[in-house]
């Protein structure tokens, strides 16, 4: 699995383009409160989301996370376990997979949340001072 970034904090969370894709905002963990970077998850097949806010809590972004990680799926193999393990709720996922491109599995760990996801494509953004 590909770390893309570590030690950051999430400031948001959208659904972006018609409500299709969802963008995450990464920002420093050292008070700078620098953008490092941006990831956007399209197509989204599979979204587990857990979380350990309290329920009193008034904004819980800004949450800290540890690692972000993305790897892309291309095996039949990965790709029924990742949708077998995030319990995906319909029979047929295949028809959903393109053969030759694959999918991606990302995968938020360490922090106030935890995320896991199967989506069609990725997009990183670094800022220019994180690459």
């Amino acid at each position: 699995m590909s770390i893309v970034f570590s030690d950051i904090e999430i400031d948001s969370m959208n659904f972006v383009n018609d409500k299709h894709d969802l963008k995450f905002e990464f920002y420093d963990t050292v008070g700078a409160n620098r953008l490092i970077g941006t990831l956007t998850c399209t197509n989204i097949f599979s979204l587990k989301l857990d979380t350990n806010f309290d329920r009193d809590e008034e904004s819980p972004f800004r949450c800290f996370m540890c690692d972000v990680r993305v790897v892309h799926l291309v095996e039949p193999q990965e790709i029924e376990l990742k949708f077998t393990e995030l319990g995906y709720g319909y029979y047929d996922h295949s028809s959903l997979i393109n053969e030759d491109d694959g999918c991606y599995f990302v995968s938020f760990d360490g922090g106030q949340m935890d995320i896991k996801m199967l989506c069609g494509q990725v997009e990183i953004y670094k800022a220019d001072d994180f690459i």
